[in-house]
C-alpha cells in the first residue's frame, strides 16, 4: 500500500481562563518547556507527518510565532488564526491543510506529553480505516444521578464501565471525511461539539476505531495538572528504567 500523506492540526486557541494564571495555558511551562513546545515537537520529528498547521488564539499569533522563530523547525508549520470555539477552530484548520494530503492528525496543545509511539500508531491504523480515535478504559465506577426533591443529587444507577472510554487526543481522520464532517455541522447550524470524533459519529459518516491511549497523555486544564503531568512522567521514566 502507498504511504499515505500526514498532516498534523495542533489547536491552541483556547483562552485558558480556568487555569487562572494571567496567560494562556499553551504558554505556561511543564518540563521546563511551554505546553506548545511540548506538544509540537514529536510531530516536528516525525517522518511520516509531512506539515504542521497550528491554529492560535487571534489575540496571541504574535507570541505564538515569536515562539516557534526559537524552535528548530524540520518541517513546515502554518500559524492561523483560530475561531470562537473549538469545534470553529478545526474547521478553520482543516480548510488550510493541503488538498494533496491523505490523512490529518488532530491534537490539542493542551496535551503536551503525546508520545511518538501514539501518533505512530495512529497512522499505521488509517491505512486500513478512516477514522481512529485514542482513548483509554475508565477505571472509576461511573453513576448516574438525578435530583432529589430536596435538591440533593440521588444515584439512580450504577453503570458497567467497561463500555465506556475517555477520549484523548491525536484523533485521525482521512481528510475529506473530517472536512465533510465539519461542512455537515456548520450547514446544519450544529455547535458544541467537544471533540472531532464526535462529530463524524453524529452524521454516521465512519465508524471511529478505538486506540489504546497513553495514561500520561493528561489534558492540562487546572493548574494542578501540571504537578500531576511531571509526576507521572517522573514515575514512569523510573519504572522504565528499572525495568531495563
Amino acid at each position: 500500500m502507498k504511504e499515505l500523506k500526514c498532516f498534523a492540526l495542533l489547536l491552541a486557541g483556547g483562552s485558558g481562563e480556568r487555569m487562572r494564571a494571567g496567560i494562556p495555558k499553551q504558554f505556561l511551562k511543564v518540563t521546563g518547556k511551554t505546553l506548545l513546545e511540548c506538544s509540537l515537537e514529536p510531530f516536528l520529528v516525525d517522518p511520516e507527518i509531512d506539515g504542521i498547521v497550528l491554529v492560535s488564539h487571534v489575540d496571541h499569533l504574535a507570541h505564538t510565532r515569536d515562539l516557534l522563530k526559537t524552535i528548530k523547525q524540520p518541517k513546515s508549520v502554518k500559524v492561523v488564526p483560530g475561531g470562537l470555539t473549538r469545534q470553529n477552530s478545526a474547521r478553520i484548520g482543516l480548510t488550510e491543510i493541503p488538498e494533496a494530503a491523505d490523512i490529518v492528525l488532530i491534537h490539542d496543545v493542551a496535551r503536551p506529553f503525546v508520545s511518538s509511539n501514539l501518533i505512530r500508531a495512529c497512522i499505521e491504523k488509517l491505512k486500513t480505516v478512516d477514522a481512529v480515535v485514542t482513548a483509554i478504559p475508565m477505571g472509576d465506577t461511573l453513576l448516574r444521578a438525578e435530583d432529589s426533591a430536596g435538591g440533593d443529587k440521588v444515584v439512580t444507577a450504577v453503570l458497567d464501565r467497561s463500555c465506556f472510554w475517555r477520549a484523548q487526543t491525536p484523533q485521525g481522520f482521512r481528510l475529506s471525511l473530517i472536512r465533510n464532517a465539519h461542512r455537515l455541522a456548520e450547514e446544519n447550524q450544529m455547535v458544541g461539539f467537544t471533540d472531532d470524533c464526535g462529530i463524524v459519529l453524529h452524521f454516521a459518516l465512519a465508524p471511529v476505531y478505538i486506540l489504546p491511549g497513553d495514561i500520561n497523555n493528561l489534558k492540562i486544564t487546572f493548574p494542578n495538572d501540571i504537578v500531576l503531568g511531571e509526576a507521572s512522567l517522573k514515575w514512569s521514566s523510573q519504572t522504565r528504567q528499572v525495568d531495563r
